[in-house]
């Protein structure tokens, strides 16, 4: 380990190592809603340029914003005719 050559080269190493990772560190990070897509794509894709790119996109995506749909329901129930007609006016009858 005293031979400066193998030290650069470990730090090289090193440096490349956390250049890959990137996406990775990122969607970890960011708690990306894609994370385990990026993780994935990333360590087994990530040695081609395009599976990299790909796991960046997907780590720096936010979860889709979607708001809940409000149902709403009119339900009539029992004779139409009564509906009209208050408690009152059906106690007199």
């Amino acid at each position: 380990m005293d031979d400066p050559d193998v030290f650069a080269g470990l730090i090289v190493l090193l440096i490349l190592i956390g250049i890959y990772l990137i996406p990775t560190i990122i969607a970890i990070c960011r708690k990306a809603h894609y994370s385990a897509a990026a993780i994935t794509i990333n360590i087994l894709l990530g040695w081609t340029f395009l599976g990299w790119v790909l796991a960046l996109v997907l780590s720096l995506l936010n979860k889709p914003d979607r708001m809940p749909q409000q149902i709403v329901i009119n339900q009539v129930v029992g004779d139409k005719n009564n509906l009209s007609k208050t408690k009152k006016q059906k106690d007199e009858e």
